[in-house]
């Protein structure tokens, strides 16, 4: 099995039905693995499964799973377990600034203006209930706040609706 490009210290698990050779090679000793030729591997006879080993130093492995001087078959499975997620860190609630309320009462409105109707609305909904209702909403001589009409490129959506 290829395992492709490793980092030093992940973890190789190989699960099998029955006892058999383990060997996990980098590609230049997997390439003497499989002409016959002498080579270096960590691993070897698995009595028990699942097996896990570690890569030793980061490039590109192999797991060859075998049954030479042995009897009968196995079958296998290899899979590179995640690596453990990274440590808690734990950060103060008054450190996230969305958390913050000021214990200042909003004013009215940034240029003092009061809506008669606010508009809130899913986007799917837009093109034909909303507009349609805000700008007969408007033809009716109601002030309304809605999106298209107030919002502006680089306005912020909690300035313009407070």
């Amino acid at each position: 099995t290829d395992l492709g490009q490793r980092k030093r210290g992940e973890i190789v698990e190989v699960t099998l039905t029955r006892g058999a050779n383990v060997r996990l090679m980098d590609s230049s000793n997997f390439s003497n693995y499989e002409n016959g030729r002498h080579h270096r591997y960590i691993g070897g006879l698995a009595k028990r499964s699942p097996l896990r080993l570690q890569i030793p130093s980061s490039g590109h492995w192999h797991v060859a799973v075998d049954m030479q001087g042995l009897r009968g078959s196995t079958r296998a499975s290899v899979r590179v377990l995640p690596d453990a997620l990274p440590e808690i860190s734990e950060v103060p609630l008054s450190s996230v600034p969305s958390l913050i309320q000021d214990n200042v009462p909003p004013s009215l409105a940034p240029q003092g203006r009061v809506h008669d109707v606010f508009i809130s609305h899913a986007s799917e909904d837009k093109h034909e209930i909303v507009r349609p209702l805000a700008n007969a909403l408007i033809n009716e001589g109601l002030d309304v706040w809605y999106d298209e009409f107030t919002l502006r490129i680089g306005d912020s959506l909690r300035q313009k609706i407070a």
